[in-house]
């Protein structure tokens, strides 16, 4: 586990100058506040400390082949941060190191609820590096950021798209070692982004927020499949009218593998939207965690506001938590929320099986098609397709293992 206060000493002289004073104001608070326990409502299902105590993991032998996707993969490992020529010439994007800005200048976009301020006090003592990135119109590629190396790494990026701007982010966590990310999105009137969160490999710890003005979009996606610890929160906040956050999450976990979805939606301004959908498949040991809040401001009236999260449970060990949440001070909204548990049908197996359908492969079908709704919500076409075929080898892997295909009928 981080030693904060050792840690905190060791990286004092990573960045410029001027954020040294930053640095030390946060290692103040971290120590004042302490790191979040199950205590704490927000991480009632997951333990901080044991997450942080996640020794290493052995590294992927085949990891997701980023280049697939986009030739702007920006590798974060343990020799640091390398950025693709590419990258760096599209005129639609402005990157430099965090440490280039004066914390002044991010620092608002950093705005926390009482329950994460030792996270993000956290994040910024410990703080080791990150990019700040702004976007104006459309880039050409995707912009990727791949987390790998046999070290912890802290990092935070912070990334801006102008009025009108368009990108697809995928963050891709493959190291063996944890990783803490934090990263604040601002996107101005119009603006639109498609962000895809995979998870590999390893611990991870992420903390995302996003601020969306009038007109703006993000739909975000998690995909994860690593046989670890993982907490990704979400904390949006939709403060001009026509905004809208969609948010997806795509569990398929085995062994002993946790993964906590958190997600606190805010809706400020009247005529703003959001939908949630969660879908998961876990067997063995797994467990899947969903917790999800809109919060409806008083103002904030004609919103419509969805979530909803549906799992297959493969194994009598598998678990899943939910707890979703409505906290609505407005009286013109459509909010609703919703969940089911269950296993494959046995009807719709025996009806494949009957027609000569192998059991493993009616198996497969059948999950294909109950993670498929999720899929369908990526908008970007090449991001879709990269989603699908990850998604694709994982069930088959989760199928022909074994504890998927001994159960049901």
């Amino acid at each position: 586990m981080l030693n904060l206060r050792e840690t905190s000493t060791a990286r004092a002289q990573i960045g410029a100058p001027n954020y040294s004073a930053c640095r030390s104001e946060a290692l103040a608070v971290a120590e004042q506040l302490g790191l979040p326990s199950r205590r704490v409502e927000a991480w009632h299902y997951t333990d901080l400390a044991r997450l942080l105590k996640q020794g290493p993991s052995a590294p992927l032998s085949a990891p997701a082949d980023l280049l697939q996707l986009s030739p702007y993969v920006i590798v974060s490992d343990d020799d640091g941060v390398h950025l693709p020529e590419r990258l760096l010439q599209d005129p639609a994007i402005s990157l430099t190191s965090i440490f280039d800005r004066a914390p002044e200048q991010w620092a608002p976009l950093l705005t926390a609820s009482d329950h994460r301020v030792a996270l993000d006090a956290y994040n910024l003592a410990l703080l080791e590096g990150g990019v700040y990135v702004t976007v104006s119109g459309r880039p050409q590629f995707p912009i990727c950021f791949s987390y790998r190396g046999n070290s912890d790494r802290v990092l935070r990026h912070i990334i801006r798209l102008e009025k009108g701007a368009e990108l697809t982010l995928c963050e891709h966590y493959a190291a063996t070692q944890l990783c803490h990310t934090a990263v604040s999105i601002d996107l101005e009137e119009g603006a639109s982004l498609e962000h895809m969160i995979l998870h590999e490999n390893g611990a991870v710890l992420t903390v995302n927020q996003a601020h969306l003005a009038a007109s703006a979009r993000v739909n975000r996606h998690y995909l994860a499949y690593a046989p670890h610890m993982a907490r990704h929160e979400t904390h949006a906040f939709m403060d001009a009218p026509d905004a809208r956050f969609d948010l997806t999450g795509t569990l398929l976990l085995g062994q002993s593998a946790q993964c906590d979805v958190t997600s606190v939606l805010e809706h400020r301004s009247p005529h703003s939207n959001s939908d949630t959908l969660v879908r998961s498949v876990l067997t063995d040991d797994a467990h899947g965690i969903f917790q999800g809040k809109i919060l409806v401001h008083r103002d904030a009236q004609h919103i419509d506001a969805q979530q909803a999260a549906h799992t297959l449970l493969s194994s009598e060990t598998a678990q899943m938590s939910v707890k979703p949440e409505l906290e609505i001070f407005a009286d013109d909204v459509a909010c609703s929320h919703g969940a089911t548990i269950g296993e494959v049908d046995p009807d719709a197996l025996f009806f494949l099986r009957s027609r000569g359908v192998p059991e493993p492969q009616a198996r497969e079908m059948l999950i294909s098609g109950f993670m498929s709704v999720g899929l369908s919500r990526v908008r970007d076409e090449n991001l879709r397709n990269f989603m699908q075929e990850l998604v694709t080898r994982r069930i088959e892997q989760m199928v022909h293992r074994g504890p998927l295909q001994s159960q049901g009928a």
